[in-house]
């Protein structure tokens, strides 16, 4: 520790349970940075360790080394403050044995007003203790950076304190983007129990459309959520599985969907998106039980790879002798999809958008789709073609043989009421804007 005084009065001293006097926070001097040789390699480490929450844990963990080690202390700690509350979040002891984070602080106050300033206390029973504030960019504190010695030493002087200051700032640049993370993660899953609970789904369709005859065949259920600000419904989604509610919010909306089955014509179907998890979960199989699995079309939508097949196909097998047929979503977009093709043999295949789009002029797009066409055939399942949108794409894809269409060409999302009266010629001039929509997962 620096031999100088404390600047701004004498050392904070503990006085029951509270502390008394307080050491002003400093503004750093660039000369200070001079003097700070270990600081450089240390801010290399965190700026390295800002992508993986493991290595940042490492950047804060030599950080509290390096505040130890400099100060002379037994202990140095980070305490992130919740409520009323200080939890140790990262703590060095140089010994891994002692250290346990995550425990209540009691051996010092970390309570109070003092919070927001930097701290220093010399005290017999203690001996030494410094705390200063951990404040990310928007000044929102988040908690403390704390070094504790069992016995008294020299006193923490303006050098020390420049340092531990720097180190603080490091630390909280550090933490900064997933402290947000979490922030934004909690407030995601505030909103998403709200609309399981509460309610603020509803449906749109989209016509699946027979390219020989332009006959309505079957509906898809589009999801759309109402909030504000307003959101894509798919980004929900996204939302909903980044906080463990994926399947509590797909299966809302396959019982949603599944609830306008009798609506619908006879002979038209309604396919609904499922993620492959919310297949095997026990929910699916309840929601299915009391449905024409004949005029249900289930689209697995998820592009990554499916760990385990035949839990899948252990839940779809006894559906699908009952009528239930299977697509898979989005082929040609990737191997996961094209793997999905392989290892379930889909009734119907969708070929992605991107596959769709300039079909007419592309002569790639064409080969790739004309071969899944082909395979399609060989292996009795039917090819429908999403995203149409133009004359040349329409007439294209029906010389190649693709069985039915959709997109805005051919029929816009819209009201159930809407989609049963929609005439195809209308539909595909009509200028309606586009709606926010997602599938019905």
């Amino acid at each position: 520790m620096g031999n100088s005084p404390s600047p701004g009065g004498p050392p904070a001293r503990l006085v029951g349970s509270q502390l008394v006097g307080t050491v002003s926070r400093f503004a750093v001097p660039e000369k200070a940075l001079l003097a700070l040789e270990p600081l450089l390699a240390l801010q290399n480490a965190v700026g390295g360790a800002a992508g993986s929450m493991g290595r940042s844990s490492d950047a804060i963990l030599r950080i509290l080394a390096a505040v130890r080690e400099r100060l002379g202390m037994d202990i140095a700690f980070i305490a992130e403050h919740v409520d009323d509350t200080s939890i140790v979040r990262f703590i060095d002891t140089g010994d891994p044995a002692t250290a346990r984070p995550g425990e209540l602080i009691s051996l010092v106050p970390m309570g109070g007003d003092g919070r927001e300033n930097a701290v220093v206390v010399h005290e017999a029973d203690i001996g030494v203790y410094v705390r200063l504030p951990i404040r990310f960019s928007d000044g929102e504190l988040y908690g403390s950076l704390c070094g504790l010695s069992r016995t008294a030493g020299d006193p923490i002087g303006e050098r020390d304190l420049n340092f531990l200051e720097l180190l603080s700032q490091l630390v909280a640049e550090t933490l900064e983007s997933g402290h947000l993370r979490r922030k934004e993660l909690a407030t995601s899953r505030q909103m998403i129990m709200a609309i399981i609970d509460r309610g603020g789904m509803t449906m749109a369709f989209q016509p699946i459309v027979d390219m020989s005859t332009l006959d309505v065949v079957g509906l898809e259920a589009l999801a759309r959520i109402e909030t504000d600000p307003p959101v894509p419904p798919n980004e929900w989604f996204d939302r909903a599985a980044a906080v463990g509610l994926d399947v509590e919010l797909e299966l809302i909306a396959v019982r949603l969907a599944l609830s306008n089955l009798w609506a619908l014509p006879a002979g038209m179907f309604l396919s609904v998106n499922l993620s492959p998890n919310v297949i095997v979960a026990p929910g699916f199989s309840a929601a299915m039980e009391a449905v024409r699995l004949d005029r249900v079309v289930i689209e697995l939508t998820e592009h990554a790879r499916v760990r385990d097949y035949e839990a899948i196909d252990a839940v779809l097998g006894p559906l699908r002798r009952r009528g239930l047929r299977l697509a898979i979503d989005d082929a040609g977009a990737g191997f996961s999809n094209m793997l999905h093709i392989l290892k379930l043999q889909p009734d119907v295949i969708k070929l992605d958008i991107n596959l769709t789009r300039d079909v007419d002029t592309d002569r790639v797009r064409r080969a790739l789709a004309g071969s899944l066409v082909a395979f399609a055939i060989q292996t009795d399942a039917t090819i429908v073609a999403e995203g149409i949108e133009t004359e040349g794409e329409f007439g294209a894809l029906r010389s190649l043989g693709v069985t039915w269409g959709q997109g805005y060409l051919l029929g816009r999302p819209g009201t159930l009421e809407a989609d049963e009266r929609a005439n195809v010629p209308q539909a595909a001039t009509s200028s309606e804007p586009a709606p926010e929509s997602a599938p019905a997962h």
